[in-house]
């Protein structure tokens, strides 16, 4: 009886029977209470993908560095990758990033953790490039000296 009541009238009738009678007649595992929910689909990894330091930060061993699903970051000298394409550091060092070009012509980043030394020596290089350019204003000088030359002779 009570079970019809419920199937006729909905949630209302059970609030009273609630209420009012005996609610251990009836099973509450059979009642619809909340409506059906759609389920997750799977597993997805793509909150938390994507690289975790920029370049030139001190990294230690075993730190991860990037993660992704593929290989979007290819590993370089001293990175490890894991089961799921994580790329994590083999030894302590600095982070650098290179852009390259691989055998299809695609734009392609690689990760690689670098000594202490090898990266002072690379931002003094870099300085000096730099200190060298600006003497020169970018290289305009010597294009006008040359261009002086062409025109006395």
């Amino acid at each position: 009886m009570a079970w019809n009541c419920f199937r006729e009238t909905g949630k209302n009738c059970f609030r009273q029977l609630v209420r009012y009678g005996n609610v251990w007649s009836i099973q509450p595992s059979w009642i619809p209470v909340r409506g059906l929910r759609g389920s997750t689909k799977g597993n997805r990894r793509d909150t938390n993908t994507g690289p975790k330091y920029t370049q030139g930060k001190k990294v230690v061993v075993s730190q991860i560095l990037v993660r992704q699903t593929g290989t979007r970051f290819l590993p370089g000298y001293g990175i490890g990758v894991g089961r799921d394409f994580t790329l994590y550091a083999l030894h302590p060092g600095r982070l650098i990033f290179e852009k390259i070009r691989d055998k299809n012509g695609r734009k392609r980043t690689v990760v690689h953790v670098i000594t202490e030394e090898d990266y002072m020596t690379m931002q003094q290089k870099r300085l000096q490039k730099i200190v060298d350019n600006a003497k020169t204003l970018g290289g305009i000088l010597e294009s006008i000296e040359k261009q002086q030359v062409s025109l006395e002779k």
